[in-house]
């Protein structure tokens, strides 16, 4: 996913020679609960571009959302390769943005889909959801504060 963006805006690789800047997108969550986004991982990725960051996670968010409401009609459906095909794509590109939970969530949902275990699915697709919702919050919020500090 970030080579696609790097793609789309005429840059050949990432640069990860420079340091990210520190901001509001620095992780802060406690050290039990994992944050919904690894900001320094991303920084990485991006080479400390807040503006190419904030771009990624938008086209993330957008995928998601379409790759979620999917892999619900295939889980109701009972089509477990189907659930699998798009589960595994959701994960690459959670890992891809550093939305870890996300990725977690869809790996275990994958596994059920593989094993063809149709509960496990149901229980499992409700916690990726849930993961989700929970990285889609913490953006929302990261994103107001952002704005609120460029004021």
């Amino acid at each position: 996913m970030v080579e696609f963006y790097l793609q789309r805006r005429g840059e050949q690789s990432l640069s990860t020679n420079r340091q990210p800047n520190s901001s509001i997108f620095d992780n802060q969550a406690p050290a039990d609960v994992p944050p919904p986004i690894d900001y320094e991982w991303l920084a990485q990725c991006s080479g400390g571009e807040r503006e190419l960051e904030k771009e990624i996670l938008d086209l993330f968010r957008q995928e998601a959302q379409k790759q979620l409401a999917r892999i619900k009609v295939f889980v109701l459906e009972g089509n477990c390769a189907e659930v699998q095909k798009e589960t595994h794509s959701l994960k690459g590109a959670a890992g891809n943005v550093g939305a870890v939970p996300v990725k977690e969530a869809a790996v275990l949902l994958e596994a059920r889909a593989i094993e063809g275990d149709l509960e496990g699915m149901k229980d499992r697709f409700e916690s990726l959801l849930s993961e989700y919702q929970r990285f889609e919050a913490f953006y929302g919020e990261r994103s107001q504060q952002a704005s609120s500090q460029d004021m």
